[in-house]
């Protein structure tokens, strides 16, 4: 790369180093790589020219990200994926199917099929799936190619055979095995000792702070619960499906998610009921999520979740009742939390904290003073509806977030 004839192919020093840093996250990509077939000679001999400079592990970093496969041929897609077989579905959902992808070298990576959601221009997909694949974090699952194709396929049309052009829109992320927390959260099966459950805590709101004040363009969620959560071998929360509202809408997207997934009570009321969206509505739904991972009660079999967690879980008593086995200084830190949650969840966003807020006071172990009064608290009831938790959602990212229906003055959307 660096000495390629043409000085405009050559990366700059600070992309250099953010190719190294990134070696580890890239080894999958590499892997999917070697399944597509060998490249092109010429590059083939500019890789080798490099690597007679620099030490083996520099030459196995390069070689990694020098022929790192964005724009993925369909084909591939559909082999890897068993033909997009009802086998190989990881999920399924109102944004689109999930595949478990084997590579030939037996690496595994997700592959999402987006539906046909109207008004998908492929410069836009495109354009936008290039800045998510450079966001990276700890606690958001990685991008690792994408597909954007318009086929010709025959169809039966009066009777006689024509062509149609379909778009199909897929993405490919890194996968993790450990499935979704609503797994681990949830019921007395899969107890998690406070420890693991406050790693979790910290780790989805340094993520979420991450979306919303990334460099490129603040993310809002819109769908955030705890099948869009994934644990990796560490059991570190990372969070999918963000920005999937960008590319199909953020009105489809509201439907999708009233009417298919169906997690109502992670929807802040402004956003449910009127559609007005700001950094705020992920906030409510993070309250909703932190309280569910503390008391390890789903929100969706209460009559009335928030009412249950004021009720039965704020006093020490009860959270030595939750917690039998906790050290006692850190039953402050359990309500802290608790604290944090019904924080999220007013009714007013404006009186809701960010996620660097969250932070802040995790970090410095603080209290946040008096809990909301309960009037000030939006009911979050419980509604008869089958929510998917398959774990599978997967991320997406748009420019930016000047065509959202904001609430507010044009000040008011960096909340």
């Amino acid at each position: 790369m660096c000495i390629e004839s043409n000085p405009l192919n050559r990366p700059d020093l600070r992309h250099i180093i953010e190719l190294f840093d990134e070696m580890e996250n890239m080894r999958l990509v590499t892997k999917t790589t070697s399944s597509l077939g060998t490249q092109g000679s010429d590059e083939h001999d500019s890789e080798e020219t490099i690597a007679s400079a620099i030490t083996d592990e520099k030459r196995e970093k390069l070689s990694i990200l020098s022929t790192l496969p964005k724009n993925l041929p369909f084909e591939f897609l559909e082999d890897i994926t068993d033909g997009f077989s009802n086998k190989r579905q990881l999920g399924r959902g109102g944004f689109g199917v999930v595949y478990k992808g084997i590579l030939s070298d037996g690496y595994t990576i997700a592959v999402r099929r987006l539906l046909r959601f109207q008004g998908i221009e492929m410069k836009q997909f495109d354009n936008e799936v290039n800045i998510l694949m450079e966001l990276r974090h700890k606690n958001i699952v990685n991008l690792l190619g994408y597909c954007h194709e318009v086929r010709r396929t025959y169809v039966q049309y009066e009777g006689k055979p024509v062509f149609a052009e379909t778009s199909e829109q897929l993405l490919c992320y890194e996968y993790l095995d450990c499935g979704s927390i609503d797994k681990y959260i949830f019921g007395k099966n899969h107890e998690l000792d406070w420890h693991t459950r406050y790693k979790m805590i910290k780790g989805i709101c340094e993520g979420l702070h991450y979306l919303h004040e990334n460099d490129r363009a603040p993310i809002i969620h819109l769908n955030l619960k705890p099948a869009n959560v994934l644990l990796d071998a560490a059991m570190e929360p990372r969070i999918t499906d963000f920005g999937l509202s960008r590319l199909i809408g953020e009105g489809n997207t509201r439907i999708v998610n009233t009417h298919t997934l169906g997690p109502i009570g992670y929807m802040a009321p402004e956003y449910r009921d009127m559609g007005e969206v700001s950094r705020k509505v992920d906030i409510f739904s993070l309250g909703i999520l932190i309280l569910e991972i503390v008391t390890g009660q789903d929100n969706s079999t209460k009559v009335d979740f928030i009412d249950h967690v004021c009720e039965h879980c704020m006093e020490g008593p009860q959270i030595k009742f939750m917690y039998p086995s906790l050290e006692p200084e850190l039953h402050d830190q359990v309500e802290l939390c608790i604290k944090i949650g019904l924080e999220c969840v007013q009714t007013d966003r404006k009186k809701r904290p960010t996620a660097g807020d969250i932070i802040r006071k995790l970090e410095e172990g603080t209290k946040l003073g008096p809990t909301p009064s309960r009037e000030n608290i939006t009911t979050v009831p419980a509604f008869d509806i089958t929510v998917e938790r398959s774990g599978t959602g997967l991320p997406f990212h748009h420019k930016n977030c000047d065509n959202l229906n904001y609430v507010g003055t044009k000040e008011e959307k960096i909340e």
